[in-house]
């Protein structure tokens, strides 16, 4: 609470409670407006100073509430009581006062606490519990102080011999009608922070939904209250925990399966549809010449190194058009390309490998009909590539070596490629290991 605005709220208290103790007191008016604003702000001052210094040391709204409550309650109290020990006013004078503290006292700390900052605590307190407390206090401040009102104003009646009922009326009237005034300006300023701190809040979490909506997980609903809203934005926030987690399974299952399957073959685990499709797919297969001698003359830490440097490479090459890394074989690399013009992008893809590893590589691809899908059982599954043109690939990469060349590509994939492409190959016939005839295959050197 900023300390000027606060100090205006005492005046305002003050001047309210004096005029209200000399309009419906008749021994409060004895003193006069200017006396009895004295007499409070006497009250008022020491207990104000003692009330902030209470106030810095705590941090706890439902504390401050008490603490802000117990301020004017306290400072009702004693003036009410010092009237009526030592300036013998009857009982009802002081009641009145009493209560007019109590009231405004409710009023002024639930504008405190809507004005201070939110603290976030553990406990809640129900949105339509609060409004059914705040609703039934106001009703029974209002019959209270009628109450008080109407028994002075009797007493009055029958103290004075020419005094009229129609008196009596217009007075009761335009006592309750003061007091209802200045009870619903103070609700009226309690529901305009109320609907404004609800307004921001609201406002806040929408703003942070849409994040979430485009996908943006990097957000988290602010909490502006300790009510149902609060647990509302809870919950979202623990939604939006799983969402992320959620993202890291499908971000790391992406890097496993490729982005093209991954989202679909989330959904089959989650169905337990463990089957596989036939699939059209061009294959690469690409591993590196003389590894065995390579690792046994080179120093390891280093070694490890350029592999890793080496994997980087191919990876970004494959991502860039648009294949998909199915699995890592030692230093080999299972790639499948899906699609239109298949053949080509994994030819294009091959030609990058090998003009930019740091490792001389072969390259063998093949194109055709292959079996795709969840491999395993329950406990352990891997999404992989099975048929004859996987391991058609692997054997053309084999072939480098026997025809001293970097590619070799079959003549299903060559058949595929545009004109251009083709003429750059030479093509042979070779018997290729764990197939029966002899396949025609076409090879260049980078």
């Amino acid at each position: 609470m900023n300390i000027t605005r606060d100090f205006i709220y005492n005046i305002i208290f003050i001047a309210i409670i004096s005029i209200y103790g000399i309009e419906v007191c008749p021994h409060v008016s004895k003193l006069g407006l200017t006396l009895t604003g004295l007499s409070f702000l006497l009250v008022v001052l020491p207990l104000f100073i003692a009330r902030i210094l209470i106030s810095k040391r705590n941090n706890n709204n439902y504390r401050q509430f008490i603490i802000d409550f117990s301020y004017f309650a306290i400072v009702g109290t004693f003036v009410g009581l010092f009237n009526y020990i030592y300036r013998d006013y009857p009982i009802e004078s002081a009641l009145k006062i009493i209560v007019g503290a109590l009231s405004l006292g409710t009023l002024n700390a639930i504008i405190y606490s809507l004005e201070a900052p939110f603290l976030k605590t553990i406990n809640r307190f129900s949105f339509t519990s609060r409004i059914s407390l705040f609703l039934s206090l106001i009703l029974i401040l209002i019959g209270g102080v009628w109450i008080l009102l109407v028994k002075q104003n009797l007493n009055l009646f029958d103290e004075v011999q020419n005094g009229s009922m129609i008196d009596l009326v217009t007075s009761i009237t335009i006592e309750t009608l003061f007091v209802i005034t200045i009870l619903i300006s103070y609700l009226f300023r309690i529901i305009y922070l109320y609907k404004k701190n609800l307004q921001a809040g609201i406002k806040g979490q929408i703003a942070s939904l849409k994040e979430v909506r485009r996908d943006n997980l990097n957000v988290t609903i602010s909490r502006f209250s300790n009510d149902e809203f609060s647990i509302i934005g809870d919950e979202v926030n623990d939604m939006i925990s799983r969402l992320k987690y959620g993202q890291k399974i499908k971000d790391g299952f992406e890097k496993v399966t490729g982005k093209n399957v991954g989202t679909n073959l989330i959904e089959r685990i989650s169905e337990r549809d463990f089957s596989s499709e036939q699939k059209e797919m061009t294959v690469l297969f690409t591993d590196i010449k003389g590894f065995t001698t390579l690792c046994e003359n080179s120093e390891p830490k280093q070694f490890v190194i350029d592999l890793n440097q080496h994997f980087e490479l191919m990876v970004s090459i494959i991502r860039e058009l648009d294949g998909n890394v199915n699995k890592f074989i030692g230093d080999a690399i299972l790639v499948y390309f899906e699609g239109n013009n298949s053949c080509t992008r994994a030819t294009v893809a091959a030609h990058k490998m090998i003009e930019k590893s740091n490792f001389n590589i072969g390259v063998g691809i093949s194109h055709g009909e292959l079996m795709a899908g969840l491999i395993g059982c329950e406990e352990r599954l891997e999404y992989s590539i099975i048929g004859s043109v996987v391991n058609k690939a692997a054997r053309l990469e084999s072939a480098t070596r026997t025809l001293d060349s970097d590619l070799v590509i079959c003549d299903s994939t060559a058949m595929k490629l545009m004109a251009k492409e083709f003429k750059t190959f030479e093509n042979t016939k070779i018997r290729l290991k764990g197939f029966e005839e002899n396949e025609t295959v076409y090879f260049k050197s980078l």
